[in-house]
């Protein structure tokens, strides 16, 4: 087959734009389709496969996916064959990324994925699969290169797609060249490694390497022999994926370790009973992920953090009672008998009532004890000169007081726990901008799943954007519209100040009077508008504003067109873009 004559002449209704790799069976370009205004995928059979049964599976395989609309499988547009007589497949352009490089990106950050956001992603490839058991079709190398992670607009986009079903599985034994072919060829089952037919149960333990290297962050170390599985249920020993990571439920443990079993007989029957049991692990996922959000968010509140503050009121409470019932007590009425030494610290009783009010605002006076007398010790220390004098008469020179007594108030109520406001994406990316809409710049990209901690919003309620903040502290603008509301939004303050809406530059091109345009009032000089502008700046001001419009003879016609203002008028931007 000549590769030049693709590119020279059109394949069909295709334009051969570029050739983007070279797979196992075929070469995969990108073409431009004339009749139907679209960017398609285009796979030829290599020279190997042109002729024989391989050719012949090619073409009816292609057939059956032609008649197929699934949104977790590429649509088949159109099959045919080359001049020379290669058969070929046209398929759907997906604009997106292998899921092999997404997983090579989370590899490099060390970050795990999220586990319902894995447990979803191998739902939707499970249904995609089950449909194609029903056209008896097995999918000859099921692994992260042939799974698309879509660049969605929407949240009720699907974002998985599987690729190359139409490419017949060959009964082969399958012996690694090198590393990267080793690691292709671990997604695959035994059974299909060693050369034999291909049944539901392979797809199953291919879905399950994808599952744990999604939760796990790499492959497994390979398959699960049944001896290994009795030793383990003797001796109570984890799973190999709870080894790796322990903060899953026993449910998701169970249902990639069946995956994983050496033995087909041992994995799930079909791809339905697989997708049973994936349900009832997501939602085993779904609920521990909302106990352990509710326990950080009383964890959040700091419940016991008022507890060192009350203690300090207690003892300045003390100090200032017994202060005053110090300060209240007869003194001594020679100072050459003794010295008086007490012990305390004066605090006055509006202070006390500051200290109450920093713990609990709503406390007030009638919430403090009534007074009580306090006695304190009065220690009278003798000179040693006067030891055998006669201990002076003490002469109370005051009445007693008696001082308040106060007793701390408890906390009204428990203080609630401090939620904090967050979002989650739910597209595979979006986008981070510099203010609350598409026109400004873009700062940097979340991907699904990610958790967004929100600090205000625009106070827009048809189009709202939130100021968020992520896990590396990059801080930016997103839509509503890609995150799903997670907790406590309803308090979000409003923006202090919005980032200014960037101005596009126009350029002032030549002005073409209007013929039916309404002639401007006599004694003013009309400021003419590009084309293909709108007016917003009114009439331009005289010159000079102290003196008096000249009045225009009635008779004389302008000789001239005005020249065209140097500076085009502004731009209407009051409305908001999407």
């Amino acid at each position: 087959m000549a590769v030049a004559s693709l590119f020279e002449n059109l394949l069909d209704q295709y334009k051969i734009e570029q050739r983007l790799a070279e797979k196992r069976y075929t070469e995969l370009y990108q073409a431009y389709d004339v009749d139907d205004d679209r960017q398609v995928r285009v796979d030829v059979a290599r020279p190997s496969r042109e002729n024989g049964a391989f050719a012949n599976r090619f073409v009816a395989r292609a057939r059956a996916l032609s008649q197929v609309n699934h949104p977790n499988i590429a649509k088949v547009y159109h099959f045919g064959k080359t001049p020379e007589g290669a058969p070929y497949v046209a398929q759907a352009f997906i604009e997106g990324q292998p899921l092999s490089q997404r997983l090579e990106q989370l590899a490099r950050r060390d970050t795990p994925v999220n586990s319902i956001y894995a447990l979803k992603l191998v739902h939707q490839l499970a249904s995609a699969l089950g449909l194609a058991e029903q056209l008896k079709l097995a999918h000859y190398d099921l692994q992260p290169d042939n799974i698309l992670l879509k660049d969605v607009a929407l949240s009720a986009d699907e974002s998985v797609v599987l690729i190359d079903l139409f490419i017949p599985a060959e009964r082969e034994v399958r012996v690694p060249a090198d590393e990267l072919e080793a690691a292709r060829l671990a997604y695959l089952s035994p059974e299909q490694r060693a050369g034999k037919e291909l049944t539901p149960a392979s797809h199953i333990y291919s879905l399950g390497v994808i599952l744990y290297r999604l939760l796990a962050g790499r492959l497994p170390d390979g398959p699960i022999t049944w001896r290994d599985e009795a030793l383990r249920q003797l001796t109570a020993r984890p799973t190999p994926l709870e080894r790796v990571r322990d903060d899953l439920t026993p449910a998701v443990y169970e249902l990639v370790s069946r995956c994983l079993r050496q033995d087909p007989r041992r994995r799930y029957a079909s791809i339905e009973e697989f997708a049973t049991a994936l349900n009832q692990a997501l939602v085993a996922e779904e609920n521990q992920h909302d106990l352990a959000r509710g326990g950080r968010a009383a964890r959040g509140g700091h419940v016991s953090g008022w507890l060192p503050a009350l203690i300090l009121l207690l003892i300045l409470a003390v100090g200032a009672v017994a202060a005053q019932g110090l300060r209240d007590r007869p003194t001594v009425g020679a100072a050459s008998s003794g010295t008086v030494a007490a012990v305390g610290a004066s605090v006055s009783p509006e202070a006390t009532m500051l200290a109450i009010n920093a713990v609990s605002p709503t406390a007030t006076a009638d919430q403090v004890a009534s007074p009580a007398p306090t006695e304190t010790a009065v220690v009278v220390v003798a000179e040693p000169s006067l030891a055998a004098a006669t201990t002076p008469e003490l002469t109370p020179t005051t009445p007693p007081t008696v001082a308040p007594s106060v007793t701390p108030i408890a906390p009204s109520a428990t203080p609630s726990p401090e939620v904090v406001p967050v979002v989650h994406v739910i597209l595979n990316r979006a986008n981070l901008r510099r203010g609350p809409g598409t026109v400004f710049a873009v700062v940097g990209s979340v991907d699904n799943g990610d958790m967004l901690q929100v600090l205000a919003w625009n106070n827009d309620e048809r189009n709202p954007w939130y100021l968020v903040i992520t896990d590396e502290q990059r801080i930016g603008w997103i839509s509503a519209d890609v995150v799903e509301a997670g907790e406590a939004l309803a308090g979000v303050p409003v923006a202090a100040t919005l980032p200014a809406t960037p101005h596009p530059t126009a350029q002032p091109g030549p002005i073409t009077p209007t013929p039916t345009a309404p002639a401007p009032p006599s004694g003013m000089t009309a400021t003419p508008v590009p084309d293909g502008e709108l007016g917003g700046g009114g009439e331009e001001p005289p010159d000079n504003p102290t003196e008096a419009p000249t009045q225009a003879p009635p008779t004389e016609a302008p000789t001239q067109a005005p020249e065209p203002s140097a500076t085009p008028p502004p731009l209407n931007t009051d409305t908001p873009q999407s």
